[in-house]
């Protein structure tokens, strides 16, 4: 009886185990996905800006 609750608890760790892996790869992959989305909007206000800078310059 005790070696079968030993066996069910250590699969029930392997579970939480993996399932704390899964979540930290979600967590990161969706941070990296917040990176390149920032990186891109910051790309377009930056081109944004040097193109208004240009056109004061042109005036």
């Amino acid at each position: 009886m005790i070696e079968q609750e030993y066996r069910e608890l250590q699969r029930q760790h392997r579970i939480l185990q993996n399932n704390l892996l899964l979540s930290e790869e979600e967590r990161s992959r969706g941070g990296e996905m917040m990176i390149a989305e920032n990186n891109a909007e910051f790309q377009a206000a930056r081109a944004n800006y040097e193109k208004e800078i240009g056109l004061l310059n042109v005036s």
